[in-house]
């Protein structure tokens, strides 16, 4: 029997493979998710009352979801919107409790959870002279002026370090992240309430262009 992560695996390959029909593949991660949780060890939950599998199984699958999202062009995220715009209309797991709430895919549980880890981890690089870009070597200064030019929008100079070109590839990843969050909350109509744990006001640099 496969396992939840193995699971979760097939159902994002087959989200990046533009020849399997989203409809049919909505259905099948439904069908694989009620398996998944329903063989779920009972140890598997966070809370004491929540249903066995439902975090570990949608925790994985929104991880990758927003991967996807942050690597792929147009047609990816196409197709992620209309997996999230199916997947939303499923009665399936509306008995299901993940930390306490009640609610099945139709409520797509934890996926506001998900995007506030990925960004609380962007926003404290983004406040912090420390902490690193996500997805920038180690060997790049995210302070110096060629790296800050870059993630302002300039294109590195054909003469620049190959790790720069690592920074065009980050800040294409972020601008990627910002624009699937404008199609969830446009096209889907899922709420991002506060994504950030800090007390200042975090506005997604978004558009939907």
């Amino acid at each position: 029997m496969s396992t939840t992560l193995e699971v979760v695996q097939s159902i994002l390959a087959a989200l990046g493979d533009s020849t399997i029909p989203i409809e049919s593949l909505t259905s099948t991660a439904i069908a694989l998710s009620l398996q998944c949780i329903a063989n779920a060890n009972d140890t598997d939950k966070t809370h004491r009352r929540d249903t066995a599998g439902v975090d570990s199984f949608f925790w994985a699958l929104w991880d990758g979801v927003y991967k996807l999202a942050e690597e792929g062009n147009d047609g990816v995220q196409e197709r992620l919107v209309t997996f999230l715009k199916g997947a939303k209309a499923s009665e399936a797991g509306e008995q299901w409790v993940v930390r306490g709430v009640k609610g099945g895919w139709n409520t797509l549980p934890l996926l506001g959870d998900v995007a506030k880890d990925i960004w609380n981890g962007e926003w404290a690089a983004l406040q912090s002279p420390t902490l690193k870009w996500p997805n920038i070597p180690p060997t790049v200064s995210d302070t110096s002026q060629i790296v800050q030019d870059i993630l302002a929008g300039d294109a590195p100079k054909s003469s620049s370090a190959p790790d720069l070109f690592a920074v065009v590839k980050a800040r294409q990843g972020y601008l990627n992240l910002q624009r699937f969050a404008a199609r969830l909350w446009h096209d889907v109509h899922v709420d991002f309430p506060k994504l950030t744990s800090t007390k200042e006001s975090y506005s997604l640099y978004i558009y939907l262009a």
